[in-house]
């Protein structure tokens, strides 16, 4: 409790802060329960071409995120890594989410609120634009099987 109210400024009562790993997450919750605003917030960007499905932002981790997620969710994301910002986007848009807002400069952007973690800030003192996006669930049907799903660019030959 400490901790929400810490994040929210008060214990609104309908935020829970889970610490799991995501892929168990679907076991976490009923098949009632609704997420609608997930944040991602400078995540490993695992770079090696063999870990990029351990990505939060991987097609295998946002499908069962979207599972959870009425139309219209959100997910908020933010990372200091191109490479990961980029491969994201095209995650995202599989994924059956469209974008709302998406900026290689967030601070540049003034985006408001923009809640400032302790990373962020270290990284913006260096110079380190941040990359951020809004994401919503859309209610396209998405029929793809992601266990093993790959960016083309990452398919060997």
């Amino acid at each position: 409790r400490r901790a929400i109210a810490a994040a929210c400024g008060e214990n609104p009562g309908n935020v829970q802060l889970v610490r799991a790993n995501v892929e168990q997450l679907s076991g976490l919750l009923a098949p009632e329960d609704r997420v609608e605003r997930v944040y991602i917030r400078f995540c490993n960007p695992w770079p090696r071409r063999g870990h990029k499905k351990r990505r939060l932002t991987h097609p295998r981790q946002l499908t069962q995120l979207r599972a959870l997620m009425p139309v219209g969710g959100e997910v908020y994301f933010k990372t200091d890594d191109p490479g990961l910002f980029r491969d994201s986007q095209t995650y995202f848009a599989v994924s059956g989410f469209e974008p709302e807002r998406v900026t290689e400069d967030l601070h540049a952007a003034g985006w408001r609120p923009n809640y400032i973690s302790e990373h962020e800030r270290v990284f913006t003192a260096r110079g380190v634009p941040i990359l951020a996006g809004v994401w919503r669930r859309t209610d396209a049907v998405i029929d793809e099987d992601f266990t093993r799903w790959e960016l083309p660019e990452d398919r060997p030959l």
